[in-house]
């Protein structure tokens, strides 16, 4: 069993910290896709003596090395969400395993697990915190 050091609440929202990072890194590598192709059609047009090539090879390398931290990230959020998605089965209430997988699991606001849920927002926020101590006590964590 992996030790938590983290409130559960946070720990949780690991998942959601990770997806943010990645999307913003595909952003970045976009980006970058546009700087190599803008540069590959330039060079084509040109033909760009030597050092334009080194140019280029820079930039498609910085490419390729953020598209493996892509992928890298990728699957550490990958095996966050296995071990959440386990420790979240450990729960012994069904409604408690759906709130806090339809939240922490799939992002999804509160607004939407109480629609998916068909209940009332309140009840939602109440059922998440009872949740949350539930998972405080069924995770082992290290003091």
């Amino acid at each position: 069993m992996r030790c938590i050091h983290l409130q559960s609440k946070d720990y949780l929202n690991q998942i959601r910290y990770i997806n943010q990072e990645i999307t913003s890194r595909i952003e970045e590598r976009n980006e970058l896709r546009q700087s190599v192709a803008l540069k590959t059609s330039s060079f084509q047009k040109d033909k760009v003596q030597t050092s334009g090539t080194l140019h280029f090879d820079d930039k498609y390398m910085k490419f390729v090395e953020a598209s493996e931290d892509i992928n890298s990230k990728i699957d550490e959020l990958f095996d966050l969400r296995m071990q959440i998605s386990n420790e979240i089965d450990r729960l012994d209430k069904p409604e408690h395993r759906i709130v806090l997988r339809l939240r922490y699991i799939n992002l999804h606001t509160f607004e939407e697990v109480a629609v998916k849920m068909q209940y009332d927002i309140r009840q939602i926020h109440r059922l998440h915190g009872n949740a949350l101590q539930e998972f405080d006590k069924r995770v082992t964590k290290c003091h």
